[in-house]
Parts: structure tokens; C-alpha cells; sequence
């Protein structure tokens, strides 16, 4: 009999002390995290933007089937308003070049699929530009994902390719991301972190 009341005197301290201990811990705010991330923010650098009506040039460097033209240029159309008499639409035709041999350009694949850059006229104006490369004959493991699957990381299965094109479907996502850089931050003083000669952009940050 008195073991029995020593258990019971044992089992009532426990469910005294897992009582308190719960009441307390449920009530005390808890740090899930170790470190606080600050919300990320691009800063302003008080330069041009691209605003308004820009005019888009494309020029086709290398072999590219009409469909995988049209869905290119219906990328930019898209981009453009609804209501033509707001605001005339870009001008995505207004400059086709094509040439007869796609070549491999230098450090494509290396850290980036596309990039944005400006040149200065003769005029002394900045024109703004945009690169980006065919992600189904060049580095398709990286440039056309989701679409094919990655050369590093998770092996999931590639999504399907809205238009049934992996590479030009990548493409569209390449251009959305420098279109994106080149609009925020076009001649290197629009927004964007870290140091002008390695900015980290609407996109990229």
C-alpha cells in the first residue's frame, strides 16, 4: 500500500510539473528563426529608367523556325496595352536580321542565360539592349529550366512547355528576367544592390 501511494504521489508531482512547464512554454513567444532576414529591398540610385513607349527591336542571330519566331514575338506583343488608342504598341518587327550559322557565344551558360547592357551612339544617347541565347542548343539543363531538367539539383521531371518548344519556352523566361533588369536599371544607375559592376537586379536579387 505504500508503494502505491509513493506512485501516485510520483505521477501527481509529473503531471504538476508537465502541467506548469506546458503553460509556461505555450505562453512564452518562442524564436523559431536564429537570425532575423531583413526584407529585401532594391535602392534607387537616382538614374534613367525605361518608361512609356519603347520600341523593341529584335534581331534573330541564328536559325529560327517561324512558330519559334511568332512565339517570341507574341512574348513582346503581349507586353503591349490592350486599348491601341491609349498607347501604340511596341514596335517588334520593326528590325529582323537573321544569319546563316548560329554560333556559341562566349561565356553563355557560365553565369547567366541572357544579360542587358547599353551602348553609347555617335549622338552621345544610351541605348539600351538585351542578349539572351537559344536555351535549347545552348545549356538547356540551365537555361530552359523548368522546362528540362536541371543539370544540378533536384532531378524532378520537367514541366511541360506551354508552347511545346523547351528552348524558345525557355527563351521567354530569359528575356522576362533581362527585360526586367533592363527596364528597373538600364544604364547602371536605376535599381538594383550591391556594387554598380555586379548589381543585383529586379530579378536577380
Amino acid at each position: 500500500m505504500a508503494s502505491n501511494n509513493l506512485y501516485i504521489k510520483i505521477l501527481l508531482l509529473l503531471l504538476v510539473v508537465f502541467a506548469t512547464y506546458t503553460k509556461f512554454s505555450s505562453a512564452t513567444p518562442r524564436i523559431l528563426a536564429l537570425v532575423k532576414q531583413n526584407p529585401l529591398v532594391l535602392k534607387y540610385h537616382k538614374g534613367i529608367l525605361l518608361k512609356g513607349n519603347v520600341n523593341v527591336n529584335i534581331i534573330w542571330y541564328g536559325k529560327f523556325t517561324s512558330t519559334q519566331r511568332s512565339i517570341i514575338v507574341h512574348f513582346f506583343q503581349s507586353l503591349s496595352p490592350k486599348n491601341r488608342h491609349a498607347s501604340p504598341p511596341l514596335s517588334v518587327s520593326s528590325w529582323w536580321r537573321t544569319t546563316a550559322n548560329y554560333k556559341g557565344v562566349e561565356d553563355f551558360c557560365m553565369s547567366r542565360c541572357g544579360t542587358h547592357r547599353y551602348i553609347r551612339g555617335k549622338n552621345g544617347k544610351k541605348y539600351a539592349y538585351a542578349w539572351v541565347g537559344n536555351s535549347g542548343s545552348q545549356c538547356p539543363g540551365q537555361c530552359a529550366w523548368p522546362f528540362q531538367k536541371p543539370i544540378v539539383g533536384p532531378q524532378t521531371p520537367p514541366l511541360l512547355a506551354p508552347n511545346g518548344d523547351v528552348g524558345v519556352d525557355g527563351m521567354v523566361i530569359n528575356l522576362a528576367t533581362v527585360l526586367a533588369g533592363a527596364v528597373t536599371n538600364p544604364f547602371d544607375g536605376g535599381y538594383f544592390q550591391g556594387p554598380p559592376s555586379a548589381p543585383l537586379e529586379a530579378v536577380t536579387a
